[in-house]
């Protein structure tokens, strides 16, 4: 699942981001993935101070103002990876996130694994 309701307003350089029409709280919690509407880059949310507010894990390098935006809220149960559902938005920077996070836990295993040539 996605959240989208409402709009976003964000600091340039800041971790704040200042919602307008939003249910932060009800919706949205630390560890879910933050983006605009648009754009392919993928932040972490630190925190959800209100229905209005919350807090990004690294700065947004831009100033948003009324900006849609979208919070993937639906990961897989065993690795955290971004799930992919029908309908969702922006799905291909969801697709390359679960894929470099695979890739990632996959190389801590690398001594263990075998690639069969077909």
């Amino acid at each position: 699942m996605q959240y989208s309701t409402g709009t976003i307003s964000i600091s340039s350089g800041t971790t704040t981001v200042t919602g307008v029409g939003t249910a932060f709280t009800d919706y949205v919690q630390a560890g879910d993935l933050f983006q605009k509407s648009g754009e392919n880059v993928l932040y972490a949310i630190a925190s959800v101070t209100d229905d209005t507010h919350l807090e990004l894990a690294s700065n947004y390098p831009d100033a948003l103002s009324g900006a849609s935006y979208i919070i993937t809220v639906d990961f897989t149960p065993n690795y955290d990876l971004p799930l992919v559902k029908v309908g969702d938005r922006e799905w291909p920077s969801l697709f390359e996130k679960a894929m470099t996070i695979i890739d990632t836990t996959m190389q801590d295993f690398e001594d263990r694994i075998t690639v069969l040539e077909p």
